[in-house]
């Protein structure tokens, strides 16, 4: 019987590391008039908004995409939370770095917020991402209000 439960609690941290970041996405969408969309892909953006977003795989599910109509500008989020170290964080790291490329050659913001005691024993490859990603935020930073450095 031991580790039966163990799928029953994964990414329950990721879950609520959602939850956090959509609400204060929300608060922050709604005190600058931007529009907020959950879990959004291509067809979702294109469809609610009307902007074609090529992506690097047909399957890509942003957890928050948001749009300023007065400027046309739209940024793109994922969020993930890491208990622990191990290979999954390294290759997040060099997915998002290749994903921010695509999207910024596109005109596009690309924003990973991410946290966890996990990033203690993978400080390279954070280090490397925060380098080559503009916007690389933890929690704290959010609530230190690192979102006004987004250029919405």
């Amino acid at each position: 019987e031991v580790g039966l439960d163990t799928n029953g609690r994964k990414n329950r941290g990721g879950k609520a590391m959602e939850r956090i970041v959509g609400d204060i996405l929300q608060e922050y969408a709604q005190n600058y008039g931007y529009l907020l969309l959950k879990e959004a892909t291509a067809p979702i953006i294109r469809s609610e908004w009307g902007i074609q977003v090529n992506v690097d795989k047909t399957s890509r599910r942003f957890d928050f995409a948001v749009h300023n109509t007065a400027s046309g500008s739209l940024t793109l989020f994922e969020t993930n939370f890491y208990n622990s170290g191990g290979s999954k964080l390294k290759s997040t790291c060099g997915e998002y770095v290749r994903l921010n490329s695509i999207l910024n050659e596109q005109g596009f913001n690309f924003v990973w917020i991410t946290d966890g005691d996990g990033w203690r024993t993978a400080f390279r490859p954070l280090h490397e991402a925060y380098s080559d990603i503009d916007y690389v935020f933890n929690l704290r930073m959010l609530e230190e209000g690192a979102l006004d450095d987004i250029a919405w």
